[in-house]
């Protein structure tokens, strides 16, 4: 009962606090924004890549549907459809025309291409069509995996505020003189956050791709970020004592641990492992993985993220028993 009860006073907190308010509501905003955007980046078909086989009155032909973009060769050729670009390819192979995909387009690309191409060739039969991809979008994936990230770290930026607001309130005296230990101060505070990234997150995912996504992974990720989200709530709560103090260390737990890892994307795979002293990193990878396909063992990444994440809980844990005077049993 005094785990609900305490729970039951962070929601009203947070309900009675117009930027927590926000806080909640804008992963949903984006997700909005999104779903919106999503249909133009996965079947806008303005741009194609061309290979260097492909006769320049092809060429041609082609240029005044589409702009074109040259590859060198068909490694580059490849290389650039798998990009995050989500923009198809067409070869010239057997003496015909050969459309190349990425993997995951909609089908309403296969046929403005189809048709393009009819056209071009004066009543074809229909143009092969290759997938050489493993049905992972560019764009319209990445920007779902930032969501979930960004949704996993605005949950731990909550609980990390109702800390501070306990303290500037001077709720946590009135706690630390009750029969409330440390443990369920800290169960009280996982509910909150973990209720916020399940409804959270699920709301937005089902926002932006409806019911076609894997259930399992989702979960997976959840799970994974549950521990990544409690560590940038307790660093938050822990450092921070008055609102605005929680503000600024937000802004700089945010920069390390959300924007450097992403940064790692940018880098070479073989030096990526530099990011790995940052404990967001390996649930970032987890999620790199299951969305874009990105190589790695997720095994090995969840072993490392929960290990890292609880070996800086427990040290938080015994840092806020000193800072708010709960006592542990």
């Amino acid at each position: 009962m005094r785990i609900v009860a305490l729970s039951k006073k962070d929601i009203s907190n947070i309900k009675n606090d117009k930027m927590m308010i926000f806080m909640f509501l804008i992963p949903l905003v984006i997700a909005f924004a999104v779903r919106l955007m999503i249909p133009s980046i996965s079947s806008g078909t303005t741009k194609i890549f061309v290979s260097q086989n492909l006769p320049v009155e092809y060429e041609k032909k082609l240029a005044s549907y589409f702009e074109v973009i040259k590859t060198t060769d068909r490694k580059n050729f490849e290389n650039s459809i798998m990009a995050f670009t989500d923009i198809p390819g067409i070869d010239f192979k057997d003496n015909s025309l050969e459309v190349v995909l990425q993997g995951d387009e909609e089908p309403g690309i296969i046929r403005i291409l189809n048709a393009v191409i009819h056209d071009i060739e004066k009543g074809s039969p229909q143009v092969p069509v290759t997938d050489i991809g493993t049905k992972k979008s560019g764009i319209s994936e990445l920007i779902i995996s930032m969501i979930l990230i960004f949704v996993i770290s605005i949950s731990g930026v909550l609980g990390g505020f109702t800390m501070v607001d306990d303290k500037e309130s001077g709720m946590i005296n009135a706690l630390a003189v009750s029969p409330i230990r440390l443990s369920d101060y800290i169960t009280s505070k996982v509910i909150v956050a973990v209720s916020y990234s399940i409804i959270v997150s699920f709301l937005s995912q089902l926002i932006m791709t409806g019911f076609q996504f894997s259930i399992k992974n989702y979960l997976l990720i959840i799970l994974s970020g549950m521990l990544l989200s409690l560590t940038v709530g307790f660093i938050i709560g822990t450092l921070a004592d008055t609102q605005n103090m929680a503000i600024a260390y937000t802004k700089i737990v945010t920069f390390i641990l959300v924007f450097l890892p992403m940064l790692s994307l940018l880098l070479p795979s073989s030096i990526q492992w530099v990011f790995g002293i940052i404990p967001s990193y390996w649930t970032f990878n987890i999620i790199w993985q299951l969305y874009l396909g990105i190589d790695g063992s997720i095994f090995l990444s969840s072993v490392i993220s929960v290990v890292y994440n609880t070996l800086l809980l427990v040290l938080l844990a015994s840092k806020l028993k000193r800072k708010i005077g709960l006592r542990l049993g």
